[in-house]
């Protein structure tokens, strides 16, 4: 009996023995990477995606760091645990601590240096930098205007039907696809509207008229409403005529910027324009006659005038509403019919406020013309009543009142001879400089 509870006592105690010798022995583990001879790993990789900042980091053990507001590229990035490295094929592959679908699980490297990392994330080429980039604390001073041909006067807009906005829109489009006809849907007088439309597209797009041969009086189909045109010149000139006259109206709106106010921008548009401009006495009486059509339509148009810094008081006036409208400032043109003569000019909104201006009296001249009171419009500057002064119909009067004396001095202080302009924009002043003296115009 002894001898039988002693055996038992000692195999009792050597399943202990195998027990705990099996709870002790080691698992089995593969050791961890070391990537520490590879220069995409241990330091963090940068990437500033639109304001968005990318931060990766590849581990020299082996471990996988991402994080990114937008959570892009890799998209449930604190799921991934570690990478493995394939250095033939130059591949990572993300290990995830659990099952995601949809998710990147390899990333190609592309190129690597001690301060760019390029990667291939399953096509879309990312490129991180070693530096982490600084937000630009400069201010942005520059805002340059780009030209639109679509873009209509807030003027125009408020004094036509819309139904005349809607047909000049859809004319403008298809004159700039080279197009030679569109549909447009007349409401009221024929005629009157399709006079209305047009003063849109020349005012609008000032290339129409130059290089078309559209007619108010018989391009318009009244059974089809359709209005058709031709153009003159080819496809490949037109190309060229399109992009010259974007790269001169560019240049002319590069003298301001969005950061100027209403008045400066105003004002250095109004010289930009007058300078150099020549009043174009071929389109007058009998010079008129011995003109093409295709030479008086080019030569009346606001595009002559933006290129060719030349014209009369019409395509003028047009010339000054389309920059004006590329740079935000209401504008709109006064048509006067009445016993002091047929003349066009000005009226603009700057600050709340309304002014005439007129830029074919002050051509190639210092530019006292610009911001007068209706009051100086019929007494001084030429005995125009703006009683008599109409925009799209609208006689002047009945929408705008034009009394603000701001302006005065220009008239005053003027160098009747400019010999050059200084335009302040940080001080947002504009000096005119004459022969004998200069004089300096605030633009707050």
């Amino acid at each position: 009996m002894k001898i039988r509870n002693m055996v038992c006592v000692l195999l009792c105690f050597a399943m202990v023995l195998l027990i705990g010798g099996c709870a002790s022995k080691p698992k089995d583990s593969k050791p961890n990477p070391d990537y520490s001879a590879y220069a995409f790993a241990g330091d963090q990789w940068y990437r500033d995606t639109e304001g968005d900042l990318e931060t990766l980091c590849f581990r020299t053990n082996g471990e996988f760091r991402y994080s990114c507001a937008c959570g892009s590229p890799v998209d449930d990035a604190d799921l991934v645990e570690s990478y493995t490295y394939d250095d033939a094929t130059k591949t990572f592959t993300l290990h995830y601590c659990e099952e995601v679908d949809g998710c990147i699980t390899q990333i190609k490297l592309i190129s690597c240096d001690a301060e760019k990392l390029e990667l291939d994330f399953e096509g879309e080429i990312r490129t991180f930098w070693k530096e982490e980039p600084q937000p630009d604390t400069t201010e942005d001073i520059s805002a340059s205007y780009t030209v639109d041909l679509t873009k209509i006067s807030p003027m125009i807009l408020e004094h036509s039907q819309s139904e005349v906005i809607t047909a000049a829109k859809a004319v403008i489009h298809s004159f700039l696809q080279y197009e030679t006809q569109t549909q447009i849907q007349v409401s009221g007088n024929t005629q009157r509207f399709l006079n209305d439309m047009v003063y849109v597209i020349h005012c609008t797009c000032p290339m129409f008229g130059a290089f078309t041969d559209f007619s108010e009086m018989t391009s318009y189909d009244q059974t089809s409403g359709t209005v058709s045109w031709n153009y003159v010149v080819d496809r490949e000139e037109f190309d060229r005529k399109l992009e010259e006259f974007h790269a001169v109206a560019e240049n002319l709106l590069s003298t301001v910027d969005q950061n100027d106010t209403q008045t400066m921008r105003a004002l250095v548009l109004y010289h930009a324009l007058i300078a150099d401009l020549q009043y174009d006495e071929s389109l007058l009486g009998e010079n008129y006659n011995l003109l093409t059509p295709e030479e008086a339509n080019l030569k009346s148009s606001p595009y002559w005038t933006l290129v060719e810094k030349s014209g009369i008081c019409t395509n003028i006036a047009q010339a000054y509403l389309f920059l004006c409208t590329q740079a935000d400032i209401p504008c709109g043109t006064v048509l006067h019919t009445g016993g002091s003569g047929m003349h066009m000019w000005n009226v603009l909104e700057i600050d709340g406020l309304y002014y005439y201006c007129d830029p074919t009296w002050d051509a190639d001249s210092s530019g006292k013309y610009f911001g007068m009171t209706a009051a100086d419009r019929g007494d001084w500057a030429g005995g125009y009543s703006d009683q008599e002064g109409t925009m799209l119909g609208v006689t002047i009067p009945e929408v705008y009142e034009i009394n603000d004396s701001r302006f005065a001095e220009l008239r005053n202080k003027l160098p009747v001879e400019l010999s050059d302009i200084r335009i302040d924009q940080e001080e947002q002043t504009i000096t005119f400089v004459g022969y004998a003296y200069e004089f300096c115009f605030s633009c707050q």
